[in-house]
C-alpha cells in the first residue's frame, strides 16, 4: 500500500506514452532510465569476473 504521492521522476503520467513504450521495449542486456521525460539506455555492466589463478610450472 502506498503511503504518499509517488516522486515526480517516477510518475509515468509525467512521461510521454511513446517514451514509456520505448522504456518497456528496452532489451534485458541494457539498463534504461527516464530522466526529465527523455529515455537513456546504457549497456548493462559486465558481471565481475572471478580472479582465475593459474599455476605455472
Amino acid at each position: 500500500m502506498s503511503t504518499g504521492p509517488r516522486p515526480r521522476n517516477l510518475d509515468p503520467a509525467r512521461n510521454a506514452p511513446e517514451v514509456e513504450a520505448a522504456f518497456e521495449a528496452v532489451p534485458p542486456e541494457q539498463v534504461a532510465e527516464i530522466l526529465d521525460g527523455e529515455l537513456f539506455t546504457f549497456p548493462r555492466p559486465a558481471a565481475p569476473t572471478r580472479g582465475a589463478h593459474h599455476a605455472s610450472g
